[in-house]
């Protein structure tokens, strides 16, 4: 078995990091920071920048072949410039997973850790249903800019955007199944 780690480093992600580990997992932890000296010989450590693109892109090829889990664990609630936290808490995870996505098999799950502080997001949903389609740096930028957000409503909003792409997300992989095993029934009954 072998589950992806985002945020390794610290606090929540080091926690689950060193609890798989002790179930013998094999565990690829993702953060921006150096390997902490407890992760292990069945960890493989690698440094990933969720607000670059080629650090994204390098995680995804340093990754084997099959995994089964994707916690997404990494996030920030005081930005350092504006964009940050909607880069990091919502971007960075979504491009990572749909790179990862072709990893991950029947069975496989993706963990999004929120906050409750997402129920109290203020941007209208419709805009936020297009955010949901579309997360070009463009729309980042365009989105701080047009609602002026402060660093906590960032935070909130980079939250509840992340919280709702993965249920859609999990209501598309799992109409994607039941759609191919339909098609799999129906063609063996033929």
């Amino acid at each position: 078995m072998a589950i992806v780690v985002v945020g390794a480093a610290s606090g929540i992600g080091l926690s689950l990091l060193v609890s798989l580990r002790e179930l013998g997992v094999e565990v690829f932890a993702l953060d921006t920071k150096p390997a902490p000296k407890r992760v292990g010989p069945t960890t493989t450590w690698i440094q990933c920048d969720l607000t670059q693109a080629k650090s994204l892109i390098r995680a995804d090829s340093l990754i084997r072949a099959k995994i089964d889990g994707l916690a997404l664990i990494a996030g920030v609630a005081e930005r350092r410039w504006p964009g940050e936290a909607l880069r990091i808490n919502y971007q960075g995870h979504r491009f990572l997973t749909e790179m990862l996505l072709a990893k991950m098999g029947v069975g496989s799950s993706v963990l999004s850790v929120s906050s409750i502080s997402a129920s109290g997001n203020m941007i209208p949903k419709e805009r936020l249903k297009t955010l949901l389609k579309s997360v070009s740096a463009n729309s980042i930028e365009e989105l701080v800019g047009t609602f002026e957000l402060s660093p906590w409503d960032e935070y909130r909003l980079s939250k509840k955007l992340l919280a709702d792409w993965t249920l859609q997300l999990a209501a598309e992989q799992t109409q994607m199944w039941w759609l191919s095993e339909w098609s799999r029934k129906r063609l063996s009954l033929s």
